[in-house]
């Protein structure tokens, strides 16, 4: 609704392996402050970068995880 106010994500993943072991705890907070037409498609944006930022952590653990 427009004037309502900013557009957040919050979110607090767990990447855990087969066997339930934690690799990761990846939190992550987005925002798009104000109203109006600025916050139009806003969830789009805030979505993509903690999606850009998922995986980053993601690549990371799985260039730690040993070879077996």
């Amino acid at each position: 609704m427009p004037g309502a106010g900013a557009t957040k994500l919050s979110i607090d993943a767990v990447v855990t392996d087969q066997e339930g072991k934690r690799l990761a705890r990846i939190p992550a907070e987005r925002s798009v402050a104000g109203g109006g037409v600025y916050t139009i498609g806003a969830w789009e944006h805030v979505f993509t970068e903690v999606a850009k930022e998922l995986v980053a952590v993601l690549r990371d653990v799985n260039k730690r995880k040993p070879v077996k």
